[in-house]
């Protein structure tokens, strides 16, 4: 009675494995793209740690900390209890430091 059924049990669920892990793939990449395309590789946005900042303008991770605490550097943001930096508050902090130019002595 169960001999047949149970011998092809393994390959049914296979099937019926697969099809689900299909469908939700498929499900998850048009909700990815959203009903406008929209995607969240959006620079801007982006959150980067103190490592990724020190990498990014090579300077030295005490200096970073350092201009936190005096009030100087690009201003950060906490998420939870991690420093975060947002991608647009360093491109905005780096043009407000350009120097101007100087008059010719």
């Amino acid at each position: 009675m169960f001999g047949d059924t149970r011998a092809n049990w393994p390959d049914c669920m296979f099937h019926v494995i697969e099809s689900r892990i299909t469908s939700q793939t498929n499900a998850s990449d048009s909700d990815a793209q959203g009903p406008h395309n929209l995607s969240m590789d959006t620079n801007e946005h982006e959150l980067l740690t103190p490592d990724d900042v020190v990498a990014e303008w090579k300077i030295p991770k005490p200096t970073l900390y350092r201009w936190r605490t005096t009030g100087y550097g690009p201003p950060a943001l906490r998420v939870g209890k991690h420093l975060r930096y947002r991608r647009s508050d360093l491109e905005g902090w780096l043009a407000s430091q350009t120097d101007s130019p100087r008059p010719a002595a």
